[in-house]
Formats: structure tokens, sequence, C-alpha cells
């Protein structure tokens, strides 16, 4: 996904093809890598191996690539396409931080304190997308209003009134609410009143409805992860989502991630990474792991629900996670 043969040097094979397809370009594209004879000028030895048979014969196996070792591409990329295809990479069984820890660290608060970062530094970046997302909404609905009150002509046709005055108000106090606005009407009547008289008013409040409905768009992926922690999560389990943590609410209590279950912490993980995914690819290597045999198999399904764009690519040994997976859908490695 990425273009580099690096972690394939050490990898024995004669030929390996690999087809990814592309929605932006509508084609698949063919990544092919051959094994080269190592007679032929320009390859390097990268591993050698000896084996020895039942009569005591060494045998020296080499295993050589091409000095600038790169896939071949058919057909030729587009020139936009920069080459890396956007992708994810969860190894679910590394929760502890790449360096070595200190003799002093050593022990299992490291690998909480590693998953509690990590989990928030996955939902800073869900945040900030989701809020990205929010402002250009925003910024365009207010650009639109602008317009409307700065070129407004009288419509010459009958109002059309196809938004309900009571939707409308709501959304509008909604729209305030996040704005920390002030101003509101000083009774539902006299909304009602002005939303009847004035087509203007009325355009204005269609923004706004359009504005609502975007940023719902927006805002489902956390709604849906949301109820998904409360759906699976055992103890009656919230999730409290701020700005730049996550925290996990049971009862009185209010939890950090680090408190969570072996279980509870890799379904956390999985679901985050996969909203981050967006219309990407996700690659995790056993997702079962800690997870009980019911979640396992409901695991898929969840994550198709949290986002349904994304293309899941997963390294499993559970049958329970392939239970509802089509056959043709299923490659034994």
């Amino acid at each position: 996904m990425s273009n580099d043969t690096t972690a394939l040097e050490h990898v024995p094979f004669a030929r390996a093809v690999v087809v990814i397809h592309s929605n932006e370009y509508d084609k698949d594209f063919a990544y092919t890598l051959q094994q080269f004879d190592p007679k032929r000028k320009g390859k390097r030895l990268v591993r050698e191996e000896r084996t020895t048979d039942g009569a005591g014969v060494v045998t020296t196996h080499r295993f050589f690539r091409p000095s600038g070792w790169e896939w071949a591409i058919t057909p030729d990329l587009p020139p936009s396409a920069k080459g890396r295809w956007r992708h994810s990479f969860l190894d679910t069984h590394r929760l502890a931080p790449r360096r070595e820890p200190s003799p002093e660290h050593v022990g299992e608060s490291l690998f909480d304190v590693s998953f509690e970062k990590e989990i928030e530094r996955q939902w800073l970046a869900v945040y900030s997308s989701t809020q990205a997302e929010i402002r250009a909404s925003q910024e365009k609905g207010l650009a639109q209003i602008l317009n409307d009150v700065l070129s407004w002509r009288e419509p010459k046709e009958a109002p059309n009134r196809s938004v309900d005055w009571e939707i409308a108000y709501g959304e509008m106090v909604s729209f305030l609410n996040r704005q920390d606005a002030k101003a509101k009407p000083s009774t539902k009547e006299a909304f009602r009143s002005r939303f009847e008289e004035s087509p203007l008013f009325r355009t204005v409040l269609r923004r706004i409805n359009r504005v609502e409905h975007e940023i719902a768009e927006a805002t489902a992926p956390q709604t849906k992860l949301k109820e998904l922690v409360r759906r699976f999560f055992t103890g009656s389990k919230e999730l409290l989502a701020g700005p730049t943590s996550l925290e996990i609410v049971t009862g009185d209590a209010v939890l950090r991630p680090r408190s969570l279950s072996s279980g509870e912490k890799h379904f956390l993980r999985i679901l985050l990474e996969n909203v981050r995914a967006e219309e990407s690819s996700l690659l995790i290597d056993e997702p079962e792991l800690s997870m009980h045999v019911d979640w396992q198999r409901d695991l898929i399904a969840a994550m198709r629900e949290l986002n349904p764009k994304s293309q899941l690519i997963l390294a499993t040994h559970s049958p329970e996670i392939m239970a509802d997976i089509e056959d043709s859908k299923i490659f034994k490695l």
C-alpha cells in the first residue's frame, strides 16, 4: 500500500502479485515483484541459509534482490497519483511503546499508559477532523446566507413552505446554541409569525436546515461510536468524549481508558482506527485478541455499521470473525 519493498527483503518467494482497486480512478492496478536470477547483474544478496540433509550434505541457499528493487505497476499510475494508497495498519497485540523502557518503568502500568496515549491521539485526530468538517459547513452556510440577504428579490411565485416551522425552530435554536449566541426569538409564536410572513426568513432557515444536516452527517461516526460502546461494554458504560480526551462513565464513577478490560481496550482501539480510516483501507492483524467469542462474531458487523465506506483487510485465526463472511472473501494464508 505504501509502495515500500523493504519489509519483503527477507521473505522467500518466487513471485508476488497484489491487485489494488482504486475507487477514485475506477481501475485495478497490479503490483508485481519477481524473484530474479542471481547470475544477472545488478542484484544483491539479501539472505543466505544453509541446510544439512540426512547424509550430512550441506546446501547453501542464496536469496537475491535487484538493486533498486521496486514494484512493477500495471497499468501505469495516473500522473495525479502519488504512488502510496491511503491506509491504516493496526497491529493489535502491540500496546507497548516501541522504545525500550527504562528499568524503573517496566510493568503492566507501562502498557496501560501507552494504550491511553494512543487512544487519546486517535480521538484527537477524529475530533479535529470532525470539527474541521463542521467549520467548513458553517462557513459555507454563512456565506450563502449573506449572499441571500444582499441579493434578495421578493419571489413572484407562491411561497414554498416545505420546512415545518417547528422543525425549523428547533434547528435554529440548536444552531445558535452551538455558536453560544444569546439572541433567540421571544416565543415560538413570534418565530412562527415571522416564519409565515417573511420569504427571506424562510430562505435563511432552509440554509440553516442544510447546515444542520451536514453537521449531523459529520458527527454520525462519533454518535455511532458511543452507541456501540454502550451496546458492547459491560457495566452500563458510557463514552464521554471531550475535545482532547475520552473518559468512561459507569454509574457515578468516571474511568480513564486504561481502566477498561483488555477486551474493551482492543475493541475501542479498533473502532477508533476504523473511524479514522474513512474511505481508505484498514489492515488489522489478529483483531480477536482478548475479545469474548460473542464480540468476535459481531466485530465486523459493528465495524461496517460504524464506517461502511472503509475496506477491511483482517488476518485472523478466529472462525467466529469469519462466521458471517462470504467464502469468496476469505483467503487462506
